[in-house]
């Protein structure tokens, strides 16, 4: 979970993050500029790999996501010590608050995703944020109403953190994003051309030469498809038909090794709702029977 605070009030945020990738660090930043709704001068972090490099007393060496991040916000950067709790003795004090005020009510509850956990964490937040301080009439909101004035203004866009890969359009007109194993379609006359996926943690870009042909939202079901319907041909007629790629060219190749097979690749025809999406694993299947003789292939089927 990450835990920030801003140093006069005492405002605070919480956010859980499936991880401390560098792009899930990015995000809870994100979510807690979004919060305040400003942007402080300084950020003040510990000293974690997904932000520093080497750490220094006086100048400490920031990765190059990092940095990027603060070009973009336009906010300096500050690290402490490793092993130094001093060197944020406010954060430290609000860490274990937050576990005790927001962690501690929700420790025997069990949630299923980390949205879900997410929205628990605001319930607690903004109960935090509301109460009284100890002995006072005010509480962090109060204090935070006036710390407010001297945040600068949001940028339009958050900043986002970008990666990019190589892949070929492939015969059902998509393309792999390798690191989620997860399909996404293209106008299927760039069949055969190599692109260049450029994508976020919430979208992912195709371009060929420099010209964006697609955009998607991430999705990160491994093996599964993200297909627009304006990248498909009229009528569904894909180029594969045109070479004999369809769903009578499957079958008759299947039936010539048996009615076991015909029956395992008819039923992987009737799979997807968009039959052109079956035809790569229908391939892999046959080409089973070349690699392994066909009577085994068979035996497989049944």
């Amino acid at each position: 979970m990450l835990a920030c605070t801003l140093p006069a009030s005492g405002y605070t945020f919480a956010y859980a993050l499936p991880s401390q990738k560098q792009e899930e660090f990015v995000e809870g930043i994100n979510q807690t500029l979004l919060y305040i709704g400003g942007l402080p001068k300084v950020i003040l972090s510990d000293n974690l790999k997904s932000f520093v490099i080497k750490s220094n007393r006086y100048e400490p060496t920031f990765n190059a996501l990092s940095l990027q991040l603060a070009t973009h916000y336009g906010m300096e950067l500050q690290a402490t010590r490793s092993g130094k709790p001093k060197d944020k003795a406010h954060v430290e004090r609000h860490v274990a608050i937050a576990y005790n005020k927001i962690y501690g009510p929700l420790r025997d509850e069990e949630y299923h995703s980390i949205k879900a956990l997410n929205q628990a964490i605001h319930k607690q937040l903004e109960e935090l944020n509301n109460t009284n301080y100890q002995g006072k009439d005010y509480s962090r909101k109060d204090m935070f109403a006036i710390e407010k004035e001297d945040l600068c203004k949001l940028p339009r866009s958050l900043f986002q953190v970008k990666k990019s890969t190589r892949a070929k359009v492939q015969r059902n007109y998509h393309v792999v994003l390798g690191e989620d194993k997860h399909q996404y379609s293209v106008p299927h006359r760039y069949v055969g051309k190599q692109s260049e996926i450029v994508y976020t943690r919430d979208t992912v870009e195709v371009y060929i030469d420099n010209i964006r042909i697609g955009i998607h939202k991430r999705d990160r079901r491994p093996h599964g498809y993200s297909t627009s319907a304006i990248h498909m041909p009229e009528k569904h007629v894909k180029y594969l038909e045109q070479k004999g790629w369809d769903a009578a060219y499957f079958k008759k190749q299947a039936e010539q090794i048996g009615p076991n097979t015909l029956w395992a690749i008819s039923t992987m025809l009737d799979s997807k709702s968009l039959i052109e999406q079956t035809y790569n694993a229908c391939l892999g299947v046959l080409g089973l029977g070349k690699k392994y003789t066909k009577e085994r292939l068979e035996k497989a089927c049944s």
